[in-house]
């Protein structure tokens, strides 16, 4: 748990600033510009597959 991370610090009094380090980190993991253009990339790079391949690799996972 979070609490558990926090066990040695004051957790009640800085509960606040240690979750907003924690929004702050997670909400900068991705760069949304070199997402898309990565995915642009890999899009024009992949050999075409057929629907019917994707359809059952898809249904093969559940």
């Amino acid at each position: 748990t979070l609490a558990g991370a926090f066990h040695a610090l004051n957790y009640r009094k800085y509960a606040e600033h240690y979750l907003a380090g924690f929004a702050y980190r997670f909400n900068r993991r991705f760069d949304l510009r070199g997402l898309v253009a990565s995915l642009i990339v890999d899009v024009v790079r992949a050999e075409p597959i057929k629907e019917k391949t994707v359809r059952s690799h898809a249904e093969a996972r559940f």
